[in-house]
């Protein structure tokens, strides 16, 4: 993880979806053609729930701290050399280079 600014942690991994999450969807949604709606309690359940536990969800957060967006990944399994990219919610390309970096 990248540190930017003042001991800024841009990736944080997250034990729940914040509140600010359905905004930031809202606001997505208006920018593409298609795009599927995402809340709360549909994040926690498609990937904290869930009973494989394979997912990691990491909070994307701007050098003040504030919520950007999010990451799940699924890190490989035992023995295999590669993860997924399984969902991808950001604000602003420099939150999306926070991720892809």
């Amino acid at each position: 993880v990248r540190r930017h600014g003042r001991d800024a942690e841009p990736l944080r991994e997250l034990t729940e979806f914040p509140p600010e999450v359905q905004e930031l969807s809202r606001a997505q949604e208006r920018e593409f053609a298609f795009m599927l709606r995402r809340d709360r309690l549909w994040l926690s359940w498609r990937f904290l729930e869930t009973p494989s536990r394979r997912h990691v969800v990491l909070g994307v957060f701007d050098e003040t701290g504030d919520f950007r967006g999010y990451a799940v990944v699924q890190p490989p399994r035992a023995g295999e050399s590669t993860g997924w990219l399984v969902d991808l919610l950001v604000r602003g390309d420099e939150a999306r280079a926070a991720v892809i970096a």
